[in-house]
């Protein structure tokens, strides 16, 4: 039987952290199952990027807060897991796109059954003018989406 990956992305908030466990929820209703969790940082080298020419560049200190956020994730999904052959590991992407690096990810390899992310709800001007990393994440990814919403 193939296993079945779920990708999910966090950035520590409370809509990603209901993602984090409606992932844990999913997964422990699979035979076997594979949770990569996900958080997207800057490059750490500054690069230049047509849309993005002055894209600021991820510091010691910010790779250290994403892999204590990635940690800290993965600790809450595993709490969560019924699921005895259920895995759970990390990955810290770099782009200056989270919603790119998201996609490039879940792509890789087409091993991706599921991605998991939580919607902030950004409404009105500040959803038109930002775009949403989850809209983003739903519109071009290849596998299917859940995104998971939440009243902050």
């Amino acid at each position: 039987m193939l296993s079945s990956k779920i990708l999910v992305a966090t950035d520590g908030s409370a809509p990603a952290r209901v993602a984090e466990e409606t992932a844990a929820l999913i997964c422990n209703s699979l035979e076997d199952c594979q949770i990569e969790v996900v958080t997207v940082i800057q490059p750490r080298r500054r690069m230049y990027v047509k849309t993005t020419p002055y894209s600021p560049e991820s510091s010691d200190e910010d790779v250290k807060r994403a892999r204590t956020l990635l940690s800290e994730a993965a600790d809450r999904i595993r709490a969560k897991l019924t699921n005895p052959r259920a895995t759970v590991y990390e990955q810290l992407l770099e782009d200056t796109s989270p919603a790119a690096a998201i996609i490039r990810e879940a792509n890789a390899a087409d091993s991706c059954r599921l991605i998991v992310i939580g919607n902030r709800g950004l409404g009105g001007l500040a959803g038109l003018a930002l775009g949403s990393v989850s809209t983003q994440v739903l519109h071009a990814s290849k596998c299917p989406v859940l995104l998971v919403k939440v009243q902050e």
